[in-house]
C-alpha cells in the first residue's frame, strides 16, 4: 500500500520560478542530499543513487507544474519499489516561498514502518539544504 512521508514547510527566500528551475534539474537535487548517498550520477532529466544498506534508486523528472510542483518518480525498473518525491512551491512574498516536500512509496507496514524515520531525516536534510542554498 501507498504510504506517505511529508517533511514540514520551509520557508525558502527566493522566487517560485528560482525555486522550481532548481528542482526541475536532477543535478541540482544532489546537492540537497544526505552525505551518506553514494554512487551519485545526474543529467537534468534523471539521477540515480545509492542509500548504504537501504537500495539503489534511479529517479526520473514526472509531470511537473511550471514555478507550482516538482515531481520525481522512480525510473522503469529503477528501484526496488515504486516512489515518488513531490516539492510543492507557494509563493507567499515577492522573494518568499511556503516549500513541502512528500515521499510517497509503496511500502508494506512492516518496512514502511522501519523506513519512517530514514525517509523524515532524508527529507528534513533535503529542504535544509535547499532553504540554505537560497539564503
Amino acid at each position: 500500500h501507498m504510504s506517505t512521508f511529508n517533511s514540514d514547510n520551509y520557508i525558502i527566500n527566493a522566487n517560485s520560478e528560482k525555486i522550481f528551475a532548481f528542482l526541475s534539474d536532477f543535478q541540482n537535487f544532489g546537492t540537497l542530499l544526505p552525505d551518506g548517498v553514494k554512487d551519485w550520477t545526474a543529467t537534468s532529466d534523471n539521477c540515480s543513487f545509492s542509500i548504504p544498506n537501504l537500495a539503489t534508486i534511479s529517479l526520473q523528472m514526472g509531470n511537473n507544474e511550471p514555478n507550482n510542483i516538482v515531481r520525481y518518480e522512480t525510473a522503469e525498473g529503477g528501484s526496488p519499489y515504486k516512489a515518488n518525491i513531490t516539492f510543492s512551491i507557494n509563493q507567499i512574498g515577492e522573494e518568499k516561498c511556503d516549500v513541502t516536500a512528500e515521499f510517497s512509496a509503496e511500502l508494506n507496514a512492516m518496512f514502511a514502518m522501519l523506513a519512517k524515520n530514514p525517509i523524515k531525516n532524508f527529507l528534513k536534510m533535503a529542504m535544509e539544504r535547499l532553504q540554505l542554498h537560497f539564503k
